[in-house]
């Protein structure tokens, strides 16, 4: 592409020093002639880096589609393993933790109706113990 723009001022400038000063009909052809075959190699230089640049992005775009679809397979056995992993954790420690809840529970209701009965034995010795300190104050 340089070179044609070289070849295009060496060429105009080459037929000035010849005609002197004055354009001829003939010079003015040569001259159009030769600005019309260099626009001509730059429209087809063009239109052939459109139409590589063209046919690299519908490439590039395949790949990209390529690509979407396995991420999204991907994706798809990713979640199904969770689910599945989380199943096989759920089903295997299940049993336990509703096991570990139930003794928890019995526990707690053991030691609530224990503390319970402390109370009311404590209420019961301070009941005594103010009916014998302070016995008629009391009623």
């Amino acid at each position: 592409m340089e070179r044609l723009c070289i070849e295009f001022v060496s060429v105009g400038t080459h037929m000035l020093s010849n005609c002197s000063f004055s354009p001829s009909i003939h010079f003015l052809q040569n001259l159009l002639r030769t600005m019309r075959l260099h626009f001509e190699q730059l429209r087809l230089a063009t239109m052939l880096e459109h139409k590589t640049m063209e046919t690299q992005l519908r490439g590039l775009y395949k790949i990209l589609n390529k690509l979407k679809e396995r991420e999204t397979k991907l994706n798809e056995r990713d979640e199904a393993l969770k689910m599945k992993v989380a199943t096989r954790l759920s089903n295997r420690w299940e049993p336990r933790v509703e096991e570990a809840n139930a003794t928890t529970n019995t526990q707690l209701l053991a030691l609530r109706k224990e503390s319970q009965s402390k109370m009311k034995n404590v209420e019961q010795v301070i009941i005594d113990r103010l009916e014998t300190d302070y016995g008629m104050l009391c009623v």
